[in-house]
């Protein structure tokens, strides 16, 4: 039978005894042959925040080229993001960052170049649909003026002609006339209304009257009578009355 040799009685230590002054192991106590486990490196804070600025290139890069593609706002939001990219992207690229401060780089020069490409775009449009607009406006002004009369110089200079003869009275002393020809320039059959005004020597207006002129084909004349069925105190006058056309209207 095996017996355990007798415990020792316990006995404190002197208070003059030294602390230990070891180095004390980091992970307990190391077996003979091995080594501690090393620590990871720890990123500095400066590379820290340099990679954070090729992050941000990258981000910003990505939201640029998005609102570059949206018309009206993509300039003024897509190519300032993008040129905060561009630079962020470059500074990676210098203290090479590898393939995040490419992509950020790549990101806001397409950026830039794509909202200036789109804001070129839109504003080509819209200067030119602003001209249509003004061209249809002042169609629409022209075609106005010749329906209402307000272009009649222009309109006897560039479309059509009129011709007075003389002024007669029929032997029954009633039956009176001015032959009037109307000439279509144009190129285009038309309708006139024309107001010719009778003036005597002195400018006073002695009579007006109207000629209407329809369907008269693209450089072809026609024959009208004004004046018809004057009264004779105003028959007289009207011999030596010049003639005038005051306004005329294109009907169509």
């Amino acid at each position: 039978m095996t017996t355990n040799p007798p415990i020792p009685p316990y006995s404190p230590q002197p208070d003059n005894v030294p602390p230990y002054q070891g180095n004390i192991p980091p992970y307990g106590p190391q077996q003979p042959g091995r080594q501690p486990p090393l620590m990871p490196p720890q990123p500095s804070p400066n590379n820290a925040a340099k990679s954070g600025l090729t992050t941000a290139g990258l981000v910003l890069g990505i939201i640029a080229v998005v609102f570059a593609f949206i018309p009206l706002i993509g300039a003024p939001v897509g190519i300032p993001l993008g040129v905060l990219a561009l630079i962020f992207g470059i500074i990676g690229i210098i203290k090479k960052h590898g393939g995040k401060a490419i992509a950020a780089t790549a990101l806001g020069a397409g950026a830039v170049i794509l909202a200036t490409v789109m804001m070129v775009s839109v504003f080509g449009a819209t200067k030119s649909a602003v001209e249509s607009i003004n061209s249809a406006a002042a169609s629409a002004s022209s075609a106005l003026g010749n329906i209402s009369g307000d272009n009649t110089e222009q309109l006897l200079k560039t479309d059509v002609t009129v011709e007075f003869g003389t002024f007669t009275v029929a032997a029954d002393g009633y039956t009176t006339s001015l032959p009037t020809t109307v000439t279509n320039i144009t190129q285009k059959q038309h309708s006139y209304s024309i107001t010719v005004t009778a003036s005597a020597p002195d400018g006073s207006q002695v009579a007006t009257d109207s000629l209407y002129v329809t369907d008269l084909a693209a450089g072809q004349s026609t024959q009208k009578p004004a004046f018809q069925f004057v009264s004779s105190d105003k028959a007289a006058a009207l011999k030596t009355a010049t003639y005038k056309v005051t306004t005329l209207s294109v009907l169509n």
